[in-house]
């Protein structure tokens, strides 16, 4: 593959932060972001991979509570290029195509949510993956650091353990949290992120399930690791089942919308089933545990249930809003 952009250049990155409501995050973050643009520049002493780099942050708070931040942490000198961009729109969709948007003249887009740390060598080694692959869409590997004292029964439940892949192995979707995306791939297959799906979660996964269906390519980068800062209100029982249920919810919207008009009756008539059975599986596997002792089976019997649950929801045309503001639960209404 080609290590470089059409005309031979290096590429032009971007680097962008979607957040909401998390400035006290920001300085520790863009810290750790300059030590990757120093690193892409060539300025570590190992070979340059892009011939610029700016970082955007995208604030989805209409009270612009990142904004003195930023302007702030741009004052440092001798560092890359600070800019803030304010999203006012609410939803995760909006503020990742806000970053989409942000990417104009740029090549590459980089992205790391808020509460995610990069590792050594997180920007390099998604650059390396897209140049041999020539990829639309790399994704990264995400690890929890958790805050404090854990819930043994949390641990035991694998909650927050995330899945690991070689490096170059293809899947046909991919969460938006650790990412790289190939712009000029993307435009031209026409992928935005939807707003019906802007406060339930899972437009990562529309976006990369679209991006795969127009023919381009998603691939994973296992070395490109970023950490997931668990703060203790997420670590709880309760966040984690109603996460569960979350994303059983938005797969089943996801297949719908993407599945053709005359299919959609039948998609969600099989989810509805899926999602019984899991609920019940769930809720037996959750039994047995209680009763022999075994917290890994209560607990992970308990997630398939709730899993079980969200499926079972958006199979009957529900939409439970994670990142909602109001309202959790609402009758989903796709975009036209």
């Amino acid at each position: 593959m080609n290590s470089t952009v059409g005309d031979g250049r290096l590429p032009a990155v971007v680097i962008g932060v979607p957040t909401y409501r998390r400035p006290e995050v920001l300085g520790v973050l863009v810290e750790h972001l300059r030590e990757q643009t120093d690193d892409l520049l060539g300025r570590t002493g190992r070979p340059a991979l892009a011939r610029s780099v700016r970082i955007v942050v995208a604030d989805n708070d209409p009270a612009r509570s990142a904004e003195a931040t930023v302007a702030g942490l741009a004052r440092t000198p001798d560092g890359p290029e600070l800019r803030y961009a304010g999203e006012p729109v609410p939803g995760i969709a909006a503020v990742r195509n806000r970053l989409l948007d942000e990417g104009a003249g740029a090549d590459l887009l980089l992205s790391l949510d808020d509460d995610e740390r990069p590792g050594p060598g997180w920007a390099r080694h998604l650059v390396e993956t897209w140049r041999a692959t020539g990829a639309a869409f790399v994704a990264g590997r995400v690890v929890p650091e958790y805050t404090g004292d854990v819930d043994p029964w949390l641990l035991a439940g694998g909650f927050f353990v995330r899945r690991q892949l070689p490096t170059g192995t293809a899947v046909p979707f991919a969460a938006g949290g650790n990412m790289l995306v190939d712009l000029a791939q993307v435009r031209a297959a026409g992928v935005r992120y939807r707003d019906d799906f802007g406060l339930s979660g899972g437009e990562d996964t529309v976006f990369t399930k679209e991006l795969h269906a127009s023919g381009r390519r998603i691939v994973w980068c296992n070395e490109s690791e970023a950490v997931d800062v668990v703060p203790a209100e997420r670590q709880t029982r309760r966040w984690v089942l109603v996460r569960a249920l979350s994303h059983g919810n938005s797969a089943v919207l996801s297949d719908t919308v993407l599945a053709p008009p005359g299919r959609r009756r039948a998609v969600r008539a099989t989810a509805a089933a899926g999602g019984l059975a899991r609920l019940g599986y769930g809720a037996v596997r959750a039994a047995a545990g209680t009763a022999l002792g075994r917290p890994a089976h209560q607990a992970r019997g308990l997630r398939t249930a709730c899993r079980g649950a969200g499926m079972v929801l958006g199979a009957a045309g529900w939409t439970y809003q994670e990142y909602g503001r109001g309202k959790r639960f609402e009758r989903f209404r796709p975009a036209a």
